[in-house]
């Protein structure tokens, strides 16, 4: 009876153990050799650094720091709860960002690239996106001024690309690097 449960027992921990290792390889897998390639089609903005796939998929692009949302506005409403429509002349500039990246990005068919490292601490995949006709998403974010710009290794396969679009918006004073 003893070495039954003994036997059970360590059975239970290997599997496990494996199980564990598994979970920890998914999400920190490193790519090897050349960058992975793959075809996918942007579904919706989570935020000015993250989109979802259609698929379901959370990507993170590379190099980016995430604007802060859009505060939601309250609606004027009159006392039958109807909305009473007003314009409102001044437009945020996270508004701006986020509409900017949402017509550019909302339902587009992509090439998305990966780097060293597969997804980040938070779960998100990683990667770089580019449109069909080439246009480098990362770096056009940086280069209008809606990102600021972070560098982590091991991904840096675009670090140059990224630190130049950056130093553009610097030097041309656009967005958060207008001040």
């Amino acid at each position: 009876m003893y070495k039954k449960t003994l036997l059970t027992l360590i059975t239970l921990h290997l599997v496990l153990a494996t199980a564990n290792l598994y979970v920890y390889a998914q999400n920190r897998t490193l790519i090897t050799g050349s960058a992975s390639k793959e075809q996918a089609r942007i579904e919706s903005l989570i935020d000015s650094a993250t989109v979802r796939l259609v698929d379901g998929r959370k990507i993170r692009m590379i190099g980016l720091v995430p604007v802060e949302r859009p505060r939601t506005k309250e609606v004027p409403r009159n006392e039958y709860n109807i909305i009473i429509e007003k314009e409102d002349p001044i437009i945020s500039f996270e508004e701006i960002v986020y509409d900017t990246l949402r017509e550019m990005l909302t339902g587009q068919d992509i090439l998305l690239e990966f780097d060293a490292l597969y997804r980040d601490r938070q779960g998100y995949i990683l990667g770089y996106i580019f449109l069909k006709d080439g246009t480098f998403v990362n770096a056009e974010i940086l280069r209008q001024g809606f990102s600021n710009l972070t560098i982590t290794p091991p991904n840096t396969k675009y670090k140059n690309e990224l630190r130049a679009a950056y130093l553009e918006a610097k030097k041309e004073k656009r967005g958060l690097q207008g001040n």
